[in-house]
């Protein structure tokens, strides 16, 4: 089973464990930093958080997270093009399986 859409960073590692106890093998995490921020490294080290950490927690928990990132349009005005080279980084890395918050 597959839950399409979660926030893992507002998630606890015991809440990976019920998910996986309860059928739920693999998750989809998106993105979501909707306060504005003042430097693109704040919004870049949240989203490598949920790529490294995130992602951890939830394998240790038997969870196989995918994540999907994005740039909430609060944010679209910081630097993008620092932004989006490393997003496109993680695009062929194969890290990423969806781009969201694009509007």
């Amino acid at each position: 089973m597959i839950d399409t859409h979660m926030h893992a960073d507002a998630r606890s590692g015991e809440d990976f464990g019920e998910m996986f106890n309860a059928g739920i093998d693999t998750a989809i995490t998106c993105s979501y930093y909707p306060y504005r921020i003042p430097h693109e490294m704040i919004l870049l080290n949240h989203l490598n958080r949920i790529l490294e950490l995130d992602t951890k927690r939830a394998r240790e928990h038997g969870l196989d997270l995918k994540v999907a990132l994005g740039i909430h349009p609060t944010n679209s005005n910081i630097n993008p093009e620092e932004i989006f080279k490393q997003l496109y980084q993680w695009i062929e890395s194969n890290q990423i399986i969806a781009i969201g918050e694009i509007g």
